[in-house]
């Protein structure tokens, strides 16, 4: 194994011994292109976000570390790849090397997956539901989630329970063909109950399962 410099400069890299490791370039330039797109404003500032291009000039994985520019290692983040560390200069502020190499880590987000109703059938599947930066703030979400459905699905038996109570005071029967009656007694025992038609809906929505890392690479 050994290090290859994909830049256009030479890399004195600084060991924790305080040795010096002298890298002459490679003679391969890594390389990415970048667009500046638009993003909106913040107090009327424009702000602006950076896509990356294909990175050119760097080699397929092996066994060897690879050393490029930080943009191309921010746009790469492999095991394999770093970018020069922390500056070093000397008395006269001139730069003469760098402390380490570090790497750039594939984004890490949390996802809950919710438990969908199936829309044709009584069974259920997985998805992907909000995303989040951290399992706590993805747990709490769950958290949260879980308790509006559990009070919605509560609220969601009492209007049933009102809507048999209708039926039976005027002799309609429970189940089987629904008329525009049924439809009208089973809105008067939602009004009764006072659920909000988020509530019901949230009632038989997707309900959440877990919380799982997803490596972004």
């Amino acid at each position: 194994m050994s290090i290859v410099n994909l830049t256009p400069h030479e890399l004195n890299i600084h060991d924790a011994d305080g040795g010096v490791i002298t890298v002459t370039p490679s003679g391969t330039v890594a390389r990415v292109s970048t667009t500046t797109v638009p993003a909106g404003d913040v107090e009327g500032i424009p702000t602006y976000s950076v896509e990356y291009g294909e990175v050119k000039g760097l080699p397929e994985p092996g066994d060897d570390t690879l050393v490029v520019s930080g943009l191309v290692a921010a746009a790469c983040p492999r095991d394999d790849v770093f970018s020069p560390g922390e500056l070093i200069r000397d008395e006269q502020g001139r730069p003469v090397g760098c402390q380490g190499l570090k790497r750039s880590r594939h984004p890490v987000v949390y996802a809950i997956i919710d438990h969908v109703p199936d829309d044709s059938s009584w069974g259920y599947h997985e998805e992907i539901g909000a995303l989040f930066t951290s399992r706590e703030a993805a747990q709490s979400a769950v958290n949260e989630k879980c308790k509006a459905i559990a009070a919605a699905q509560a609220k969601e038996k009492r209007v049933e329970a009102r809507f048999l109570e209708l039926l039976d005071a005027e002799r309609l029967q429970r189940y089987g063909l629904q008329t525009e009656r049924h439809r009208e007694l089973k809105e008067m025992a939602k009004a009764d109950v006072g659920i909000t038609a988020e509530e019901y809906s949230l009632a038989y929505c997707a309900s959440p399962v877990r919380v799982e890392r997803l490596d972004v690479r």
